[in-house]
């Protein structure tokens, strides 16, 4: 039999079981899962582009690039010897050098605006000889009630008095607690606490003259407990600083725990401010009598508010007594004197 030949020449002929080979070569094509995968890629190139550059162009942008001062990480100052509790009236805080000790001279919240400025005076702190920097309290601190925290102290009751005690009024409670405050360089206020059934009544000598019948009307009970009350002396006689006017506060309480080991909690309420100018920048400081409870505020220490947020933080804010303070790159020891 003839094979026949197509009148088409553009057709490829077909013969029976086999197929012409420019048929069977087919093109490659691409699944539909490989260009999904492929349109992904280029979406997150794009977009992962995208924040380099905005982040880039952030960074460039002017006054991004802020003053910052190197303060590696160094252990805290040691905190207030631990009191029987620490009462608060109402933190970052500065880091300071290898030894512990706050750095001063830095440029750092100090200049931030408060809401309302310290009224009290400013002082310019001096170097002396022995390289001490030395801060007048008579010059630039004044009186500025509960600031900061105060530390608690207990004071020791006597069921009977002792000879010191030459006068006593006519007590109407059925039994009496005995006492001494001890302020100052040996200035000692005796008392007697009343335990009248309606209210607790303290009896003050204010003029140490052992005498308690001439000092006034006692000290009424202000608490809710069995007696709570401030006592009130004039701040110069005190402190020995005419310049220091006003009153020292104690607050005197008793709770069911000290009644039962026979004794009064008592702290200042009288605390000292001033605004120090150092190493060029301007610091609120707070002398409490809180180390010492004896009305000096020479032994004691100071708090400074190194970070301007208006508090204290005890372990980087607070200098104890003979601790060294770092000022500009130079050591100082803080010495206050009258």
């Amino acid at each position: 039999m003839k094979n026949r030949e197509s009148q088409l020449p553009d057709r490829p002929s077909v013969i029976r079981g086999q197929r012409i080979t420019q048929r069977s070569r087919r093109q490659p094509t691409l699944g539909r899962g490989s260009i999904a995968l492929r349109m992904r890629l280029g979406v997150f190139f794009l977009a992962f582009t995208g924040v380099l550059v905005a982040l880039l162009l952030n960074w460039l942008q002017p006054g991004r690039i802020a003053h910052r001062v190197e303060s590696p990480s160094k252990p805290p100052l040691q905190p207030l010897p631990k009191p029987d509790s620490t009462l608060l009236p109402g933190r970052s805080a500065s880091r300071g050098d290898s030894a512990g000790r706050p750095a001063v001279g830095f440029d750092g919240g100090s200049n931030r605006q408060r809401k309302q400025p310290v009224p009290v005076t400013e002082v310019e702190p001096k170097a002396n000889q022995a390289g001490e920097l030395v801060l007048s309290l008579s010059k630039g601190f004044r009186p500025a009630g509960f600031k900061i925290g105060a530390v608690q102290k207990r004071l020791q009751l006597s069921n009977h008095p002792d000879r010191l005690f030459k006068r006593l009024p006519d007590f109407t409670g059925p039994s009496q607690k005995y006492g001494v405050i001890t302020l100052g360089v040996g200035q000692q206020y005796r008392f007697v606490l009343d335990t009248v059934p309606s209210g607790y009544k303290l009896y003050l000598d204010r003029n140490r003259n052992g005498d308690l019948t001439d000092d006034g009307p006692p000290v009424e009970n202000q608490g809710k407990g069995r007696f709570a009350a401030t006592v009130s002396l004039p701040m110069d006689r005190v402190t020995g600083i005419s310049q220091l006017q006003g009153e020292y506060q104690l607050w005197v309480f008793a709770n069911n725990n000290s009644w039962r080991q026979n004794t009064l909690g008592y702290y200042s309420r009288t605390q000292l401010q001033g605004r120090l100018r150092l190493g060029g920048h301007l610091f609120t400081a707070y002398l409490a009598d809180n180390l010492v409870l004896d009305g000096d505020y020479r032994n004691d220490g100071i708090s400074i508010d190194l970070d301007g947020d208006g508090k204290i933080d005890r372990e980087r804010e607070y200098l104890p007594p003979d601790e060294m303070l770092t000022l500009g790159g130079r050591d100082y020891r803080v010495k206050i004197v009258y």
